[in-house]
């Protein structure tokens, strides 16, 4: 009989040791989220899906230090680590990034992925951001919309102007273009992207941070001089891969077909392709490769099709730390030649809508 108590005295010790164990390595730090991100999260963007587009009573900015794309796979003991501060709020309303003039019609839309939205910039480092500072025209930061479905939304359905940045890699990988695109026959007043993605376990588990210490440790161990190699230095980039003319002819096609669609809702679609950094900073790049946006924005001219070449630009700005260290993403160097070149651009070719001006407020 006292065996028997023992053995469920136990049982139920084990029992509380497990709740215990997962009181403390999942259920605190899942309430500690919204007060400490930045030790949960690398950076905004994973922030934003997860715990700040959760509705108007969830948490609307993040102000602290972000990393780039591979800073999480490699070292985590020593402070080789690049990080940018950055402050990122969004719109509790529909869950886009703010801009520097919120209203109810936008005449500018920018689409596009984590380049568009900003990913380890501020607010006032976007793209859409200094666009709209140059232009002096309102200018809605489509990022991280599912790309031009969000023109359903009442806010940006009569806009003038639909500008699309591509990261240039999806020219010839994995087309980001949709193949039939059709513009949305409905408006919605009450878009938003807010989808109640829940927040992985594997991002809040103790167990799981304490594994990437160990990883860190591990690679630390494995490479004494990684300090000194830094991964996405320009004198370390290595052209990756070639451009195609099936690539050429196909992805001009789809982007004409595009441009059709917006201009029977009387919207002017420009695309801008992000230069592929491998092909800035590489020596061994192949010309027909190094040349493709710049010869596809000609071929796309003579059919009245608006594309912007930022290559030859990056290329004399290329010792300018265009692109962040750990990332492919830009900087807030490369966001600002590239919404220089964006405004000429529309100027010149008289593609900006009667606007009244308005003055927007000072970074």
């Amino acid at each position: 009989m006292i065996k028997k108590n023992r053995s469920i005295d136990r049982g139920k010790a084990y029992s509380i040791g497990l709740i215990l164990i997962i009181i403390i390595s999942v259920v605190i730090p899942y309430l500690l989220v919204p007060y400490f991100p930045q030790f949960f999260y690398f950076r905004a963007w994973e922030y934003v899906s997860e715990v700040m587009n959760q509705g108007p009573d969830a948490p609307h900015k993040w102000e602290g230090f972000e990393y780039g794309d591979m800073s999480r796979n490699y070292s985590y003991t020593r402070n080789y680590q690049d990080r940018y501060y950055s402050v990122v709020t969004v719109n509790p309303e529909d869950g886009f990034r703010i801009v520097p003039i919120i209203t109810d019609k936008y005449p500018v839309v920018v689409l596009g992925d984590s380049h568009t939205w900003g990913a380890e910039l501020s607010d006032n480092e976007t793209l859409p951001w200094k666009l709209a500072k140059k232009i002096n025209i309102p200018v809605f930061n489509g990022g991280r919309g599912p790309y031009h479905e969000i023109m359903e939304y009442s806010k940006i359905q009569n806009a003038s102007v639909v500008i699309e940045v591509v990261d240039s890699f999806h020219l010839n990988v994995d087309s980001c273009f949709p193949k039939n695109f059709s513009f949305p026959n409905r408006t919605n007043d009450h878009y938003s992207i807010s989808n109640p993605t829940p927040i992985p376990l594997k991002r809040i588990s103790l167990f799981s941070k304490f594994l990437m210490i160990l990883k860190g440790i591990k690679f630390d161990l494995e490479n004494p001089n990684f300090e000194e190699q830094k991964y996405m230095l320009p004198k370390d980039y290595h052209f990756t891969s070639k451009y195609s003319s099936s690539d050429f002819y196909n992805i001009s096609e789809i982007i004409i077909n595009i441009s059709e669609e917006y201009k029977r809702h009387n919207i002017t679609y420009v695309v801008v392709p992000i230069p592929r950094r491998d092909l800035i900073y590489s020596a061994s790049s192949d010309p027909f490769s190094f040349n493709f946006i710049t010869n596809m924005s000609d071929y796309l001219h003579d059919r009245d099709v608006y594309m912007i070449d930022l290559t030859p630009e990056f290329w004399n700005h290329r010792n300018d730390s265009l692109f962040m260290n750990t990332d492919t993403h830009w900087s807030p160097n490369g966001t600002e030649i590239a919404s220089n070149i964006i405004a000429d651009y529309l100027i010149q070719n008289e593609l900006l809508p009667n606007f009244t001006n308005v003055d927007l407020p000072k970074d």
